[in-house]
């Protein structure tokens, strides 16, 4: 008598098999998540270096800083309030006397600002008091401000990243440590 043999798989083999494929998932998402973290730390520090130069140019054509107040004390720019607006150094940085484009990179069209890598804002001072000292102020993201004020940063233009977690100050990035 010959037996026959069915062809296919068994149930329990196939959720043998589904089971391993969820183990391994679990175990690859967060260093997929890690990598994915670490990627976006690196563009966005790249890119706050390249709007530092970018400001850094512009001051070594110009007297002045683009957008500069003249005032007394260190401007924050984090694009919360009509005169804090990123769109008020964007003018002087593309729409210049000299006609000279200072940085490639492109704003956000809807926002008229630098975005981070997780599409907030940058915040960014510059020392427009010229004592050679940068004090950035309270920032602002998404209409909460969130409590951030750090004096005597020796850098005469500085810009931070509220990083992927804006409430924990360990994941957020500043140009001037590197």
């Amino acid at each position: 008598m010959t037996s026959l043999r069915q062809k296919g798989f068994s149930l329990l083999e196939l959720l043998v098999v589904l089971l391993i494929i969820a183990l391994l998932s679990c175990l690859i998402f967060p260093a997929i998540n890690a990598m994915r973290r670490t990627a976006n730390r690196s563009l966005t520090a790249t890119r706050a270096q390249v709007i530092v130069s970018a400001i850094k140019a512009y001051k070594a054509d110009y007297p002045t800083y683009p957008g500069q107040t003249q005032g007394a004390v260190d401007w924050t720019y984090d694009n919360s309030v009509a005169n804090r607006r990123h769109s008020i150094i964007l003018n002087d940085l593309t729409n210049n006397p000299r006609k000279k484009s200072y940085s490639e990179l492109s704003e956000n069209l809807t926002t008229n600002c630098y975005l981070d890598a997780w599409d907030r804002p940058y915040v960014i001072a510059m020392d427009e008091n010229n004592d050679g000292f940068l004090t950035i102020s309270n920032g602002s993201l998404a209409g909460t401000t969130l409590t951030f004020t750090s004096s005597n940063i020796q850098e005469t233009v500085a810009i931070m990243s509220w990083g992927w977690d804006p409430s924990n100050s360990a994941t957020w990035l500043y140009s001037w440590i590197r």
